[in-house]
């Protein structure tokens, strides 16, 4: 079965009486990427001591399954997978806790075996599917320096941390200067160079290490604030490495850019799904940001409907008209940061996002609008699985009509 040979299966629970045959009578149908852990050594997290995460989770529960559970569900979101729970006992409090713990299916055993691999393959087809539709990376640079692209990145970020509620990284490559730990107030103890350096070694255990994390949810990987580091240290295979981690594990990508167009940050523009242009109504702005979109277009071949123009501070009484510089890009779509340079130094000195510091200015809800623009909408009705269909019985709903059962169980 093709759609699942890059699939990771861990089956954990306490009994390899329970798990090892499971695993072999999966293994036929899932091309031998399924192994065992046993949860032992009085640890009751299914996961610990694990170096990577799993595709998808299959957690046999024991008579200890309560603190298997909370141990489970005590976990970041962000190192929980997909999980699948069996258990002995179709008890009410277990279900809970299993929604709790992010469960996307449950099972009592015995159960048939076809329906654990279905929900096997709905995972797999929802994770194929939501990467493929939901998963934006965002680029940031200025057509000039000084134009605000380092905190429209940050503010753009952070609002997509809460207002979408999903994985959101914010990448600061500006390697010498970079400056987004301070637009969020934050004090990072390992930067964007380290991880480069570890790449080899990285999974989404070991970059959550890397990651400073923002009251919001949102998670930075900061440049270096104390050392110099030279472009020619960063080597390009290291960086593709470190998005390739970061796309599996973030939802949303915003990277931070530095005004230079060298081989990293080609490797960036050169996966990114929209890449944001700042620039303000200056003369020297505006033929900047014309040079930058054709080499953009030309050289690295960007689609013209995935660069997106911001102008920051805009003033409509400006000399400089907004006609004249959609002729002279020739871009039609342009979105306008009005000009709130009070609010904007303010909110910046003290390190705190716009939709904190002023949710209803005008500004911020100009930055709302061009997040979901270019981070797109992510919620979409939950899918009814088994785990849903028990809660809702709990909760006194008519259950849906069940499949019959086949006479081959597992275990």
């Amino acid at each position: 079965m093709t759609a699942f040979t890059k699939t990771q299966i861990l089956l954990a629970g306490r009994s390899s009486q329970d798990i090892v045959p499971l695993a072999s009578a999966l293994n036929v149908d899932f091309d031998n990427h399924i192994s065992t852990h046993i949860i032992s050594n009085g640890h009751a997290d299914p996961l610990y001591g694990l170096n990577a995460l799993p595709d998808i989770l299959i957690l046999w529960l024991s008579a200890q399954w309560e603190d298997e559970l909370h141990a489970f569900a005590s976990r970041r979101p962000a190192l929980r997978p997909p999980t699948i729970i069996i258990s002995l006992h179709d008890d009410p409090e277990i279900l809970r806790l299993a929604l709790r713990s992010g469960a996307r299916d449950f099972l009592t055993h015995p159960a048939a075996l076809h329906e654990l691999k279905q929900a096997i393959q709905r995972i797999i087809q929802e994770k194929h599917s939501s990467l493929e539709s939901s998963q934006q990376t965002i680029a940031v640079l200025n057509a000039k320096g000084g134009s605000g692209g380092t905190v429209i990145a940050s503010n753009l970020a952070h609002i997509m941390a809460v207002r979408q509620r999903i994985p959101v990284a914010l990448l600061d490559l500006d390697i010498q200067f970079g400056s987004q730990a301070l637009s969020l107030d934050l004090h990072p103890t390992r930067d964007i160079v380290e991880a480069l350096n570890a790449s080899g070694q990285l999974d989404a255990v070991a970059l959550e290490g890397y990651m400073t994390k923002h009251k919001s949810g949102l998670n930075l990987l900061a440049a270096p604030l104390n050392r110099l580091v030279l472009p020619g240290e960063i080597v390009p295979e290291h960086l593709d490495r470190l998005l390739e981690v970061v796309h599996q594990t973030y939802t949303r990508v915003v990277i931070d850019l530095p005004r230079l167009i060298d081989a990293v940050s080609t490797v960036v523009l050169a996966q990114v799904t929209t890449v944001v242009v700042v620039m303000q109504q200056a003369l020297a702005s505006m033929r900047d940001a014309r040079r930058l979109i054709e080499i953009l277009q030309r050289e690295i071949e960007i689609p013209k409907e995935r660069i997106v123009v911001v102008i920051n501070r805009y003033n409509p009484k400006h000399p400089i008209t907004l006609d004249a510089i959609r002729q002279t890009l020739q871009q039609s779509s342009i979105t306008l940061i009005p000009s709130d340079y009070a609010r904007f130094e303010i909110a910046t000195n003290q390190g705190m996002p716009l939709l904190d510091f002023a949710p209803r200015a005008p500004i911020t809800q100009t930055l709302v609008e061009l997040a979901q623009r270019v981070g797109g909408e992510t919620e979409a009705p939950a899918k009814r699985g088994l785990l849903s269909r028990a809660l809702g019985l709990l909760a006194g709903s008519k259950p849906e009509p069940a499949t019959p059962r086949p006479q081959e169980t597992f275990g």
